[in-house]
């Protein structure tokens, strides 16, 4: 019997064809992600992590003054689990004899003729009353008191992991305390001029206080 070539080339090509898709099965790959477990952390107040800043202005162009305060007593509710909720309740003293400014015959000068001004301000005492924000930034609003006054003030608060600062500027005219910022001024008379030859001291002063928690993860 004779076959026809051309027949069997083209049945030959149609089973080839038709083979690709029964011959080999194709496998699906199923990638399956695996998540771990998050780590969860206690946070606590470190008292040797915590540093209190500020900046104070001078000059009429507001040339800026820092110093610090070596002492901050801060009371918290305790450990916590996330380092926001450290914000909840916490209260701080402020020593005002612990002022620094690298300038021992200025730090003098602020104790006595500012501070000494104020009434009864041993201490600069503060407490935060509420906050609004998430687990990175927000504002915090303070209750602070000095020269028997107390006065609520707005701060920003910023977390970064174990790391929680408040940051704000006050003018401590709310606090009935131009007469202090005057009497300052007055015996810094010469080194409060600038170019314009006017002594000036700005009532408003930049303050920052950055703890550092110590954390315990698991």
């Amino acid at each position: 019997m004779k076959f026809n070539k051309g027949i069997l080339f083209v049945s030959a090509l149609a089973l080839a064809a038709c083979g690709s898709e029964g011959g080999k099965e194709e496998t699906k790959t199923e990638k399956k992600e695996v998540k771990l477990a998050e780590q969860a952390c206690n946070y606590s107040y470190n008292a040797d992590g915590v540093t209190a800043s500020w900046t104070a202005f001078k000059f009429t162009e507001k040339a800026g003054v820092g110093g610090k305060f070596d002492s901050v007593i801060v009371t918290t509710m305790g450990s916590v689990d996330s380092p926001e909720k450290m914000l909840g309740g916490l209260t701080f003293n402020i020593p005002i004899n612990s002022t620094n400014t690298n300038n021992s015959g200025r730090d003098m000068k602020i104790i006595e003729s500012f501070f000494g001004t104020l009434v009864n301000t041993e201490m600069i005492s503060g407490s935060i009353m509420s906050t609004k924000g998430n687990s990175e930034e927000g504002t915090a609003m303070v209750s602070l008191s000095m020269n028997d006054s107390t006065f609520q003030q707005e701060v920003n608060y910023k977390i970064e992991g174990a790391q929680v600062s408040l940051m704000g500027t006050i003018d401590v005219g709310n606090w009935d305390g131009n007469a202090a910022i005057a009497a300052l001024n007055k015996v810094c008379d010469d080194v409060h001029k600038g170019e314009d030859g006017i002594s000036k001291l700005w009532p408003t002063v930049d303050i920052s206080i950055v703890a550092l928690l110590s954390s315990d993860c698991n």
